[in-house]
């Protein structure tokens, strides 16, 4: 096992969701990033990605910071 995170600039709330509160992914196609999005909800009349983090892992530009042991 690896222990991974993320360094983020703002985080501005948390929520859960249910499955039925998830839509599909957005089909515009100039829509930067969106491969790593698993869906979209709305959230206070707002429309909101939900990322795919097992697929930000698997990026190949992805890079390591620091090591940890």
């Amino acid at each position: 096992d690896i222990v991974v995170g993320f360094v983020v600039d703002l985080l501005i709330d948390v929520i859960y969701l249910g499955k039925d509160q998830i839509l599909g992914k957005p089909s515009e196609k100039r829509i930067s990033g969106k491969d790593f999005l698993k869906g979209t909800c709305f959230y206070e009349s707002k429309v909101v990605g939900i990322l795919d983090v097992e697929k930000l892992y698997e990026y190949d530009r992805l890079y390591v910071e620091e090591y940890v042991s």
